[in-house]
């Protein structure tokens, strides 16, 4: 009889080496990218060895996506990076839509779509009946 090893729990914590650097999280943050991420695949790997997983990507990316699963927002020192060098590793970890919904523009709170489009509408009318208006 076989015994397996019941999966970590979601407090434990998680030694990687990214690309030569040294990380420790939690498998609930590498879970958080979802359930398809490779990070989440990985976290349920993890065995009673304390060698760290190694992943060989470049650390300093790595290290901008982590913060954002830590916390959902994107770090000021991700604008060292374009757009696609973290998309392209965002899509690696399977994490792309965590990125996606970070670099989008928040929505607007507190003002009613329709009130802003009634608004425009007056003002591009009145543009209209300006420019259109003659004297007799």
């Amino acid at each position: 009889m076989t015994s397996e090893s019941p999966p970590p729990a979601t407090s434990e914590r998680v030694r990687l080496n990214v690309g030569g650097k040294l990380f420790e999280t939690t498998v609930s943050t590498l879970r958080s990218g979802g359930p398809d991420s490779l990070l989440s695949v990985l976290s349920s790997r993890i065995s009673d060895d304390s060698s760290p997983i190694f992943i060989d990507r470049d650390p300093d990316i790595f290290s901008i996506l982590l913060s954002l699963l830590r916390s959902h927002h994107l770090p000021s020192t991700a604008r060292r990076f374009s757009n696609q060098e973290l998309a392209e590793e965002a899509l690696y970890y399977g994490i792309e839509a965590r990125l996606k919904s970070a670099l989008s523009p928040p929505p607007f709170n507190g003002i009613d779509a329709s009130v802003v489009a009634t608004v425009i509408k007056y003002f591009l009318e009145k543009s209209y009946n300006i420019h259109n208006y003659s004297k007799p």
